[in-house]
């Protein structure tokens, strides 16, 4: 017993002293193994002041020799806490974690920064930016730069960039959310948005046809009371709520994202479209297709019909009586009540992205 004992006070001394390893912070960075001269670190302040006043960022470097078997991610999001970077009520800290020996790199970025500095720009950032330079030993230059498009991305003026110096070259090497396409953004909206639009047209069309050719086949079946062929309420509304989600986020893919990702959302809605195509001409893609459907519904319905809860209207379509309606049947079948739940919740720290180089 006294053994166990002596060995969890070791373990809780190890915890205590792995949450204790974050120096303390001194403006605006911190490098206890002095990878930055003196001339150096007075350089990036001077620059992280100016920063600070024209991007409303509050802007930190964090240089550790390695990560001792913990994540970057962990370590961003301790000491991004433990010296509560930013101002209190805009949350606008933003921290570079360098660990060398692990050539490892993580952006944390604050709540308040999130909304313009998405993980996205800060992956661009760190991939583009700060990793070339650091691999050809410039840390000044990966940790001004980087910076510099962080705050960039913040404001996004012109003023901004002139008075920073912000080269169309670097923009370029940071990569295409940097360098926004809106005319591929719009070319895949408007591949969406015709395919929205058309396909709903496209199927019903087909239905109808195939309909036509079931009648002559199928006694009792009218293509006219079959309300599978026409548009209701609720299938237009959602084409409208489509148009714009997930339409606004395409557009954006197409303008600020890689060709990597247009290219994906490309190939998503082609087999959304597929599968629309699919699952509503099921029915009708053939003469046994819709026979099998009929008995599928005549099964359902069969025992409502019994009671007189239902009544068939045409091959394959069923209509509730009044009676259904107060009937056990309905109440158990769901129809009657609904229920929601939902659940809420935080974290602490920030977004950000990590990369090595």
């Amino acid at each position: 017993m006294a053994r166990f004992l002596f060995l969890l006070m070791i373990l809780n001394s190890t915890l205590l002293l792995s949450l204790d390893d974050i120096p303390k912070f001194s403006p605006n960075i911190i490098d206890e193994h002095q990878y930055l001269s003196f001339d150096e670190k007075k350089e990036i302040n001077l620059f992280f002041d100016k920063l600070r006043v024209s991007a409303d960022i509050f802007p930190a470097v964090f240089i550790v020799k390695d990560l001792n078997d913990e994540s970057i991610e962990s370590l961003a999001n301790r000491a991004f806490n433990t010296w509560k970077l930013g101002d209190a009520h805009k949350d606008n800290g933003l921290l570079l974690v360098l660990a060398m020996n692990n050539r490892q790199s993580r952006l944390e970025v604050g709540y308040g920064l999130e909304g313009n500095i998405p993980d996205m720009i800060a992956l661009d950032i760190l991939d583009n930016i700060l990793a070339p330079s650091l691999r050809n030993n410039n840390m000044k230059k990966a940790i001004v730069e980087s910076f510099t498009l962080a705050g960039y991305k913040n404001v996004g003026t012109d003023e901004f960039k002139t008075n920073f110096s912000i080269s169309d070259q670097l923009l370029s090497q940071a990569g295409s959310s940097f360098t926004s396409n809106y005319k591929l953004g719009f070319i895949l909206y408007l591949f969406y948005f015709v395919l929205l639009l058309f396909l709903p047209f496209y199927v019903k069309s087909k239905n109808k046809s195939a309909s036509l050719e079931f009648e002559k086949s199928i006694d009792n079946y009218d293509h006219t009371k079959d309300t599978n062929l026409d548009f209701r309420g609720m299938e237009i509304l959602l084409i409208l709520f489509f148009i714009v989600n997930p339409g606004v986020f395409i557009f954006l893919i197409g303008s600020f994202a890689s060709w990597y990702y247009s290219v994906l959302a490309a190939i998503a809605v082609i087999l959304i479209s597929k599968y629309y195509v699919r699952s509503n001409r099921s029915h009708y893609s053939s003469l046994k297709a819709f026979l099998k459907y009929i008995k599928l519904k005549e099964k359902k319905f069969q025992a409502l019909v019994n009671k007189g809860y239902a009544v068939k209207v045409n091959a394959g379509r069923y209509d509730y009586t009044p009676s259904y309606y107060s009937s056990a049947e309905y109440r158990n079948s769901g129809r009657s009540s609904s229920s929601f739940s939902s659940s809420s919740g935080g974290s602490s720290g920030g977004g950000g992205a990590s990369s090595s180089w």
